[in-house]
């Protein structure tokens, strides 16, 4: 996996509003492929007054690489 760093946040209230996030990752159902998958990552920042906002990040893999013969 990918490790993504942290989205830019800025509040009025709060200097380091608390970000956290969801990551779920998704099989293509129209192809039989593993290498094909969506991965959508949902952040949420919580500010120091309670106030929260949300993002989504979508992101398609797609496996585009054909086999390699060995020898």
């Amino acid at each position: 996996p990918v490790t993504l760093p942290h989205p830019a946040v800025a509040d009025n209230c709060d200097n380091a509003p608390k970000v956290d996030s969801i990551r779920q990752v998704i099989p293509d159902a129209s192809t039989f492929c593993h290498g094909n998958y969506t991965v959508r990552i949902t952040w949420r920042a919580v500010d120091k007054c309670g106030n929260s906002s949300t993002a989504i990040q979508t992101f398609f893999v797609r496996d585009t690489v054909g086999p390699v013969f060995d020898s």
